[in-house]
C-alpha cells in the first residue's frame, strides 16, 4: 500500500511507494525544494531551484549521496 504524508499548506511532505521512502522539503513559497530517498542501501538527493520569472528549473544527478 502507498502512503502519502501533507503539510498544512497541503504540500506532500513524505510518500511511500513500492516500500522506498520519499521525503520531500518546500521553499517558504510552497515551491518543491529537494527529495531524499532511500534505496538498496544508497541515499539519493534531488534538488530543484526556481528562477525569478518562477519558472523551475531542473539538474538531475542521480547519484549515492555522501
Amino acid at each position: 500500500t502507498d502512503v502519502y504524508t501533507y503539510s498544512a499548506n497541503g504540500n506532500m511532505t513524505q510518500r511511500v511507494e513500492d516500500g522506498v521512502t520519499y521525503s520531500q522539503t518546500w521553499t517558504v513559497f510552497n515551491k518543491l525544494k529537494r527529495v531524499v530517498w532511500q534505496e538498496n542501501g544508497q541515499t539519493y538527493t534531488t534538488r530543484t531551484s526556481h528562477d525569478p520569472g518562477n519558472r523551475i528549473r531542473v539538474r538531475v544527478s542521480v547519484s549515492p549521496a555522501e
